[in-house]
């Protein structure tokens, strides 16, 4: 087996493992600093915070097949780095906006529009670089390890967000935000001979359906995104804005909430490290049990628990999340024939974040007609349903790990 020594002495994998460290850092102190920003703005409401964030979501989950398309098509390291600098400077324009005292919910929207846009070329682009940097002999190791380096990124972000939005504000955060993502842009450019551009010489029309096509062949595949779509609907509406307005009308805002998404951050690190470690024989029938813990946080968040109990869920809820991520993308690196897997990587990612606006849109308008309590009961009650759905399917159940045995990039 690949250990982690040896992976480290893989030059591009030292990169590609800090680019995502720094990039995490940013990315960790984003969430409080643009939710809380967002509604220190005069007037400013949950509804306006959803809009915020859907206006990122949208673009994402309309363009990801697209982008999936160009990530076979353009060498994926140039994708990844170009998207990652040119993104870092319209997030710090929208820190600027704030610091300025120029931030309106329109002009944030608009460069969140451009967000989205930037993150579905780059989503579909990133799961075809990590087997061309390391290699298949263990992928779920290396998968784990670059998630070890995202999650200490954020649990580094998440931790100091309260304080400094506290001191300086959300603009500050929100511009070391974007500095990270020209850092990190800048460290995969030197990437440009690894996972070269796989055209298939055929139309972009014609990929996209191929891609599709790649997508529905795989039932385990399909099925969960398809169950998971609507669930990211139920997270976003009760964790991105029933959350922060949670925390603004019960607690102390920013400080908690920050402690909170820092305790989240901090169960990603411990799920990435105990994904690493084990095996499930059946890995998807696994994730589902653990997933118990999303409609579990949302219903203590109804009570609402005392704001240490609710960051305890927090980090379950990260363990559950990051064990997910790993496992679920080693089985789509390993199942999926190369060439097709970014397209099929953006389907997946398009399915699996399709109702993500849907409840950031819905969400505002519920508390505002109804309260925070039935936002968080109803998208619990719809999560567990759904959570027992997957297992019904024999590929679900049945899914095992594909072990490759081909060398890693020196």
């Amino acid at each position: 087996m690949l250990k982690a020594d040896s992976m480290f002495r893989n030059r591009r994998f030292r990169t590609l493992w800090l680019a995502r460290l720094v990039s995490n850092l940013g990315n960790g102190m984003s969430p409080t600093a643009l939710s809380f920003g967002i509604l220190s703005l005069p007037g400013a409401t949950a509804r306006d915070l959803g809009f915020v964030l859907a206006a990122q979501a949208i673009p994402l989950v309309v363009l990801l097949p697209l982008g999936g398309v160009i990530a076979d098509r353009l060498p994926r390291a140039v994708v990844i780095s170009t998207t990652d600098m040119i993104l870092g400077g319209f997030v710090v324009t929208s820190g600027t906006l704030f610091v300025t005292g120029h931030a309106t919910v329109t002009n944030i929207a608009a460069i969140n529009v451009v967000s989205g846009v930037l993150h579905a070329l780059w989503w579909p682009a990133f799961p075809g670089l990590v087997p061309a940097v390391l290699g298949d002999r263990d992928l779920q190791r290396g998968n784990a390890l670059i998630a070890v380096a995202s999650n200490a990124g954020l649990i580094s972000g998440a931790g100091v967000a309260g304080a400094l939005i506290a001191t300086l504000g959300p603009g500050t955060a929100i511009i070391i935000d974007g500095v990270t993502f020209l850092i990190a842009g800048a460290l995969v450019f030197g990437f440009r001979d690894v996972a070269k551009a796989q055209p298939s010489g055929e139309s972009m029309l014609f990929d996209l359906n191929h891609g599709w096509k790649t997508f529905v062949s795989f039932r385990w595949l399909w099925v969960v995104v398809a169950v998971f779509g609507i669930i990211m609907g139920c997270i976003r509406a009760a964790f991105d804005v029933g959350g922060p307005v949670l925390m603004r009308q019960s607690f102390d805002g920013p400080t908690s909430w920050a402690f909170i998404q820092t305790a989240q951050a901090i169960g990603f690190l411990a799920g990435a490290l105990l994904a690493a470690r084990i095996r499930p024989q059946r890995p998807l029938v696994y994730c589902l049990l653990v997933s118990v813990v999303i409609p579990t946080y949302m219903l203590a968040m109804s009570v609402p628990f005392a704001v240490p109990a609710l960051a305890f869920f927090a980090f379950l809820l990260g363990v559950c999340f990051d064990q997910w991520g790993v496992m679920w993308g080693t089985a789509m690196q390993t199942h999926i024939p190369r060439e097709a897997l970014s397209r099929a990587s953006a389907f997946d990612a398009m399915g699996s974040l399709l109702f993500g606006p849907v409840g950031l849109a819905v969400a505002g308008p519920v508390i505002a007609a109804f309260g925070l309590r039935p936002l968080f009961v109803g998208a619990a009650a719809l999560t567990t349903v759904l959570l027992v759905l997957p297992l019904l399917e024999p590929e679900v159940r049945n899914l095992r790990w594909i072990d490759a045995g081909t060398e890693p990039v020196a």
